[in-house]
Formats: C-alpha cells, sequence, structure tokens
C-alpha cells in the first residue's frame, strides 16, 4: 500500500485520502518497519489535503483527532454509517 501512496504522491498535486476499516483485525506485525511505510507517511504530511478514516477503532480515532490539530493535514474521523459523508 505504501509503495501506491507514493506513486500516487510522485504523480498528482497533493491528495485527499479516504481510509475505510470495514474489515480491520489488527496490525500486520512489522508493516510500520517498511522503509516505504516510513516515506510515504513522512511525505504525507506536505502530500495529502485532506484525510477521512472511517469506522476506525476507538484508539485510532481518537489519535487522528489529536492529530489534526498538530499536523498539516484536515483529518477527520467519520462513523461506519457516515461513508458518504467522509
Amino acid at each position: 500500500m505504501a509503495a501506491t501512496i507514493n506513486q500516487a504522491f510522485d504523480e498528482r498535486p497533493p491528495v485527499s485520502m479516504l481510509l475505510v476499516f470495514e474489515y480491520y483485525d489488527g496490525l500486520k506485525t512489522g508493516a510500520g518497519l517498511d522503509v516505504e511505510t516510513f516515506k510515504s507517511q513522512f511525505r504525507s504530511l506536505a502530500k495529502v489535503d485532506k484525510y477521512a478514516v472511517v469506522g476506525a477503532p476507538s484508539a485510532a480515532a481518537t489519535l487522528i483527532n489529536v492529530m489534526d490539530n498538530v499536523i498539516p493535514v484536515d483529518a477527520r474521523t467519520f462513523d461506519a454509517s457516515d461513508q458518504q459523508a467522509a
């Protein structure tokens, strides 16, 4: 997924992202330690305009809502039933 995101960052102006947690069963061990993942996370601060997350687990939703006040990205969370609004 990080490689796809980095490609979008290379080819487009700032992007808006929609992440839907529909079938989430937890983190994959080591997934966050990949070089492409680090690269996409760092680049997202300048390359993402809006970030919407639908149906995030409560801990993730809390973190996203806190980070919205800190990072230069418009980050918002939505309940699973509000996907159209996202």
